[in-house]
């Protein structure tokens, strides 16, 4: 049987911070528990291509936020053992590189850089937040994000993880 895959979105905003939210329910099969943190993440259906995961990921977990997204995968993680997930970088900018595509709530205009309120339907996830890079690998992360956020923070580009780490430890906040 062939493992699930996924997507999973590391977006930068103007000042250089990560999109972070926090998981609400726990599924231990893909390695995440209730109260974790993590860059947005999102299972891909059966031959769904990565463009059309990341687009249903912002609509399902970010609600109203346009982001231009690098045309190729960052990395490669096998986050579980049956599950692979491509990292890709998002960016907040009014203008963007060639080789990209801009990703956006279904019919949601370009530009809008403010969080989904509190009241956003977004599915399974709240907390939205922007976190310096270098302090978003000192949250609870959910299994993966830790490796994500240091490739990225390092520039490791073309990473494959044949393994991630379980959760990290609690912040102290």
């Amino acid at each position: 049987m062939a493992g699930d895959t996924g997507v999973a979105l590391i977006v930068v905003d103007p000042e250089g911070r990560v999109f972070m939210l926090q998981e609400e329910e726990t599924n231990l099969a893909h390695g995440k528990m209730a109260g974790q943190w993590s860059m947005p993440m999102e299972t891909s259906r059966e031959g769904e291509p990565d463009a059309e995961a990341l687009q249903r990921l912002v609509a399902e977990e970010i609600a109203n936020m346009a982001v231009w997204v690098e045309a190729e995968p960052f990395g490669s993680y096998q986050v579980m053992p049956d599950i692979e997930v491509r990292l890709y970088l998002g960016f907040l900018r009014s203008s963007f590189l060639p080789q990209g595509l801009w990703v956006r709530p279904y019919g949601g205009p370009l530009g809008n850089f403010i969080l989904p309120p509190r009241s956003a339907e977004t599915d399974g996830v709240s907390g939205h937040c922007w976190v310096p890079l270098g302090d978003a690998t000192e949250l609870w992360l959910r299994r993966g994000a830790w490796e994500m956020l240091r490739d990225c923070r390092e520039g490791n580009r073309g990473v494959v993880r044949k393994r991630c780490r379980a959760a990290t430890p609690l912040a102290k906040v």
